[in-house]
């Protein structure tokens, strides 16, 4: 995997691990960067609710909407916009970044999640603050207002020849920016990179019922005697959802997973809806994936994308030619994003 574009401004990691302003005779655990953190201004109460914010994440697959500084809530354009100014001050003056109040930021969000298409898995310090420095832009330049998403400058080949635009919305960068000051609370320092995951892509969503006694019934189906294991569980889920249900045509969600289940049959939507809300009931990580696919023809389409041992596999249960990590069309003309939960 190419090594993403890096911040063009100051090399920032070479000052992480002495972020919280700790000389070399500091004491352990205290005062020599290894954390935790210990507020001791305004600007260390932001960043303490941050991280309280992240921890809503870890709890609910949403990042806090609100973040309650000193008995103030703020939402979280604003809260994220009063991190991005204090990142670049941590770093860059580590024994003084507290001294000075910071005002929170009046900023509108991007609320827009269609166009994540952000591949990595990871994500590096530098190219948060690369985003982060994005946004910022833009905001200052529409009124405050943050962009749907930004466009790194090197694009991304999918293991069918498809390349892309390397986008990461507003939304997924928000809990990125959470894990960064999440860790930073943890180790009073800044991690080298962090999961760009937008979610563990396990939990319920709108049309994907995880843990339903329906879905249930068929995962369980589908698993009958196969071997405990991460790859032959989502095998056996992908065989049985191209083999036991059919295409029907129709656009966007109609149906849902329960639905779709039953009548044994959907749209592209509706199919992937089925095959996610299975994965994830067995515990296997399982998103959405949309685009103008080729066929013959270009055709927008739905798909799945199931972790497993590492690696995201493709698992189009709309045609029976289709097989585990294998899809009938050629090639993605258009990549439209990735989705933990179906936005049509």
């Amino acid at each position: 995997m190419k090594k993403l574009y890096l911040c063009m401004v100051v090399c920032l990691a070479a000052f992480t691990a002495v972020a919280c302003g700790k000389s070399g005779n500091d004491k352990p655990g205290e005062d020599d960067g290894s954390g935790p953190f210990v507020s001791k201004s305004y600007n260390g109460d932001i960043i303490q609710a941050v991280a309280e914010a992240y921890k809503e994440f870890e709890e609910t697959d949403e990042m806090g909407g609100y973040a309650n500084v000193q008995g103030i809530k703020y939402m979280k354009s604003r809260y994220i916009g009063a991190v991005m100014q204090l990142i670049p001050k941590m770093v860059s003056d580590p024994d003084h970044w507290q001294d000075e109040d910071i005002e929170i930021p009046v900023m509108s969000p991007g609320s827009d999640n269609k166009n994540n298409t952000f591949d990595p898995n990871v994500i590096s310090f530098d190219d948060v603050v690369w985003a982060m420095n994005k946004m910022m832009e833009y905001a200052d330049a529409h009124g405050g207002s943050f962009p749907n998403y930004v466009t790194f400058p090197t694009k991304y080949t999918e293991d069918d020849g498809t390349q892309h635009d390397n986008k990461l919305t507003f939304t997924n960068l928000c809990v990125i920016i959470g894990r960064v000051i999440s860790e930073y609370v943890k180790e009073c320092k800044f991690p080298e990179e962090v999961s760009s995951w937008q979610s563990d892509f396990l939990r319920k969503t709108t049309n994907c019922a995880v843990g339903d006694p329906v879905v249930k019934a068929a995962m369980d189906a589908a698993l009958k005697g196969v071997a405990d294991t991460p790859r032959a569980k989502a095998e056996a889920l992908f065989n049985y959802s191209r083999d036991e249900w059919e295409w029907e045509d129709y656009s966007n969600t109609k149906k849902g997973s329960v639905k779709t289940i039953e009548v044994k049959g959907g749209n592209c939507c509706d199919l992937s809806h089925a095959l996610i809300a299975m994965c994830r009931t067995a515990g296997l990580p399982a998103r959405y994936m949309h685009g103008q696919c080729q066929y013959s023809s270009v055709i927008g389409h739905v798909f799945v994308e199931i972790w497993v041992d590492g690696k995201w596999y493709i698992c189009d249960p709309s045609n029976n030619s289709n097989t585990f990590g294998k899809h009938n069309w050629s090639h993605m003309v258009t990549f439209n994003g990735r989705y933990k939960t179906l936005p049509f």
